[in-house]
């Protein structure tokens, strides 16, 4: 298991765990309000809200599960903790949560003399709401400004594989590894080793010698049973430099001319081969990530409409948090106020693992607010009210459970080294801006601009759609 999993399946779990449950116990207190018993209150809580869950958490599931497409251990294991606690978590709020919420009772309950706040905060979210109502054309395009700002530093994003300087100073590993290229150069921890007939040995050094950023190649190894042995090659650049990755390209190139049974593996190799593999395969797997996405928005809304802007605005969200990150971990904006130093790159695993986590949890806000809004649609018939009132009902609840996340992240981000701290506070943003810009502008602002067409699908497809209905 990757040394990353437990911690890395601890943040996803803990805060959508808070998430689903919030969502649960507020729908539930909404329905007692309204004078149901304990039982009918819970049945129309699952309903409605725990549709929403299952399928939220359904989504988070198979984003993750995309992950598999990298032919890496590492970062599979990384994948299947995630998904385990996410299943976990959806599992106890779809089952131990209603039946601790109805053996409570009364207890989980508002008290009498005072108002439910959900229900309170109902009037300025239905205030906030009418601002993009009234102005929709307005508020559209502030909403995509602001989310464009932040999308174009992402054009610039580098990729690379992170060296001993992402621990913290004071391990063994970190000090070992100064003490090492402070006496021996930087390449001296990024060596590549060659492994070759010993008869073509000579042959090897020569050419890694001619190589571009080469400092040192020589035999280190006496020869094996096999005939062969190790060439040891040290570049002059650190192993999370790119001059280090195109030593190794180079060196693979001209040897594949002159010895074409030598095989280039070691430090600075491996880093290179894992940097190509994820970038290889993350087209793919963002690809059926969005597939998957708008044929689940499809099923569950029956509106190719819905689908459409939802994963636009789901990708607009990942953009913006790309930027974000090339922004801090690249560039290096605000790394003192965290304690880190830029890397002059994002890592290579982070557009994939990102854009699977960022995506996911993006249509966990998209889903339960539109659920709430198709709900009143099914109710009133009115598209315009039934945003006003979806908005509403869900404003508090959604704004509670994306505060919690969000100090989730950064917790879990601010308190390791660079890997967790750049997947934390990315995160955080995301879910920062999908809770503000994304769902109190961009929302209510295009739904306003399409009115009935939100409701749109052809004709043969509403034949072989399922109904899936959040009214009660």
């Amino acid at each position: 298991m990757s040394v990353w999993s437990m911690n890395f399946s601890m943040m996803i779990g803990l805060a959508v765990g808070i998430d689903y449950s919030l969502f649960i116990v507020s729908r539930y207190r909404e329905e007692r309000v309204e004078g149901k018993t304990a039982l009918a209150a819970i049945e129309n809580t699952m309903s409605t809200s725990g549709k929403a869950v299952f399928l939220s958490a359904l989504t988070v599931v198979l984003s993750l599960s995309a992950v598999f497409l990298v032919p890496v251990m590492v970062f599979q294991t990384m994948a299947l903790g995630m998904i385990l606690s996410v299943i976990a978590v959806a599992l106890a709020a779809l089952t131990l949560l209603p039946a601790v919420l109805v053996a409570m009772g009364d207890r989980v309950l508002v008290s009498r003399h005072k108002k439910d706040p959900d229900i309170v905060a109902e009037s300025r979210w239905a205030k906030w709401t009418g601002v993009a109502l009234r102005r929709p054309g307005m508020v559209l395009a502030i909403g995509l400004a602001v989310l464009g700002a932040l999308i174009v530093p992402s054009f610039g994003m580098k990729l690379g594989m992170p060296g001993a300087g992402v621990v913290d100073t004071g391990r063994t590993s970190r000090d070992g590894y100064e003490t090492l290229v402070a006496s021996f150069g930087p390449g001296a921890a990024a060596p590549a080793f060659i492994t070759v007939n010993a008869a073509d040995a000579q042959t090897v050094i020569d050419t890694a010698k001619a190589t571009t950023n080469v400092v040192d190649a020589r035999i280190v190894a006496e020869p094996a049973a096999s005939g062969r042995v190790v060439v040891r090659v040290i570049p002059g650049t650190p192993i999370d430099n790119s001059a280090t990755a195109t030593m190794v390209d180079n060196l693979r190139s001209q040897l594949d001319r002159t010895v074409p049974n030598a095989l280039v593996g070691g430090p600075a190799a491996q880093n290179r081969d894992l940097t190509s593999v994820l970038t290889g395969r993350a087209p793919y797997a963002i690809g059926i990530i969005l597939i998957v996405a708008f044929l689940l928005l499809l099923v569950v809304f029956r509106s190719v409409v819905i689908a459409t802007f939802s994963v636009l605005m789901n990708l607009v969200t990942v953009g913006a948090a790309f930027g974000f990150a090339t922004l801090v971990f690249q560039h290096g904006f605000g790394t003192s106020l965290i304690g880190i130093h830029s890397q002059g790159f994002v890592d290579a695993w982070a557009p994939l693992f990102f854009f699977a986590l960022l995506f996911g949890l993006s249509m966990d806000y998209q889903l339960f607010l539109l659920a709430a809004i198709k709900e009143r649609y099914q109710a009133t018939g009115d598209t315009r009210r039934a945003i006003g009132e979806g908005i509403a009902r869900t404003g508090r609840p959604i704004t509670n459970a994306a505060v919690i996340m969000i100090i989730v992240f950064i917790a879990f981000g601010v308190t390791g080294p660079i890997p967790p701290t750049e997947l934390g506070l990315t995160l955080a943003m995301a879910v920062f801006l999908d809770a503000t810009v994304v769902r109190v502008m961009l929302v209510p602002a295009t739904m306003a601009l399409l009115g009935e067409k939100n409701w749109y699908a052809p004709k043969w497809l509403q034949k072989i759609l399922p109904h899936v209905n959040f009214s009660h």
